[in-house]
């Protein structure tokens, strides 16, 4: 039987591991559409229908957080599979649990609000990732803690920032000020990444032992990264 070349190995690994990542998520997004066939309880009364009721912004909101998740979410899992690399798979893996932990959250939320969130990501969101699933060894490892390095976690801190200030939703705002410190803590972590990576993949092993950080009170002091592109361990 003539052997696979590595690139279409790599290629199937990558694609079984995204999809093993998103089962659980495919299983809760169901929570976002009522049942077919099935009536509405007359018992809802016009108050628990306003209470129900969320404004486009906050949709917007909620769809954007989505898409941040599930792009953390599949390089992650990506790089679990793929990286060599201990210090780097063991920060992937931390962002891949937190991340598919506060996505599960969201999607009870929008089935509350009846809100459907998307299921996939952003046409550019799509080319990194592709672009990331053929990449190998250093190369791998460089370009992942360039995606999922300080910047990506700086656009999420702006957006769970924003919700937790602005949102017209009560529950969308508890739910962004719960998440909040978790966002801080990768972006900390990202920036130690870039700084010194083995003390930052100590920091996440410590916290992966302990279960995720979605308790854990707000990390002071975050800065933003001084502009320097994140290079992969040694």
């Amino acid at each position: 039987m003539p052997k696979l070349h590595h690139h279409s190995l790599r290629c199937m690994l990558a694609g079984a591991v995204l999809l093993a990542s998103l089962q659980p998520l495919a299983a809760a997004a169901q929570g976002n559409h009522p049942p077919q066939g099935r009536a509405q309880s007359s018992a809802m009364t016009g108050a628990d229908e306003d209470k129900a009721q969320i404004s486009n912004a906050d949709k917007n909101l909620m769809r954007e957080m989505t898409q941040a998740h599930l792009f953390e979410i599949k390089m992650s899992a990506l790089a679990t599979a793929i990286s060599r690399n201990d210090t780097v798979r063991t920060y992937a893996e931390k962002m891949l649990n937190e991340h598919v932990d506060a996505l599960e959250d969201l999607r009870k939320l929008a089935a509350k609000s009846r809100v459907v969130l998307p299921g996939g990501l952003e046409k550019d969101q799509a080319g990194a990732l592709h672009k990331l699933a053929l990449a190998a060894g250093d190369e791998f490892d460089k370009m992942y803690l360039t995606q999922a390095g300080p910047e990506s976690h700086q656009q999420s801190q702006r957006l769970f920032q924003e919700a937790s200030g602005k949102a017209q939703s009560a529950d969308l705002k508890d739910y962004a000020a719960k998440v909040l410190p978790v966002v801080n803590q990768h972006l900390q972590m990202a920036q130690k990444m870039t700084a010194d990576p083995n003390s930052a993949a100590a920091t996440a092993k410590a916290n992966v032992s302990a279960g995720n950080a979605m308790n854990a009170p707000s990390p002071a002091g975050t800065q933003p990264p001084s502009g320097a592109a994140p290079a992969p361990a040694k």
